[in-house]
């Protein structure tokens, strides 16, 4: 491993632009939890070639992962006024939101002001979950539940029963 993660690293400084070393090395180092690392590579990588998409997309996905959630939705929404169409894109924005209305609706007692700021999350969330769930129908695992959990505490009646009846399709299947 310890050679493996070498040659990587040396393969990425070499040939930063060549495929196969930078997926691999933030891919080694998300999965073993190293994020600091990764996201020291993203940034390397980001002096190199400011414009690359793929550099900024993995750094968005880290910055998510670490609940950096404003940093995220700043690389994502300068990521899509730049290309529209790159789905995963609107997920990690969607989800940062989506995580800090959660965060706030686990706690019990909600102030007004908390409940405020909880619908405010939801709200911003609610778009880019849409746009994901039309470009990518076919991920319902990753956009069914949120848009749920959406459209519930949103109180939108015929939007929560569509997307209520795909959940219990999906739970159907899924016995």
């Amino acid at each position: 491993t310890v050679r493996y993660i070498k040659t990587l690293e040396e393969g990425f400084k070499l040939y930063p632009h060549f495929s196969f070393f930078f997926p691999r090395l933030i891919e080694f180092y998300s999965y073993n939890g190293n994020t600091r690392k990764a996201l020291a590579i993203c940034n390397d990588a980001l002096t190199l070639d400011t414009a690359n998409a793929v550099y900024r997309f993995a750094k968005s996905t880290l910055l998510l992962n670490t609940g950096r959630y404003d940093e995220c939705i700043d690389v994502c929404d300068q990521l899509i006024a730049e290309n529209d169409s790159l789905a995963n894109v609107y997920l990690n924005a969607g989800l940062a939101y989506y995580n800090q209305g959660v965060s706030i609706d686990k706690q019990s007692l909600k102030s007004k002001k908390q409940r405020s700021a909880m619908f405010y999350f939801y709200t911003k969330a609610m778009p880019y979950l849409q746009r994901y769930k039309v470009l990518a129908p076919d991920q319902k695992e990753k956009w069914l539940f949120p848009l749920y959990t959406i459209y519930l505490n949103l109180n939108m009646g015929r939007e929560f029963d569509e997307i209520n009846k795909l959940m219990m399709e999906q739970n159907t299947k899924d016995k």
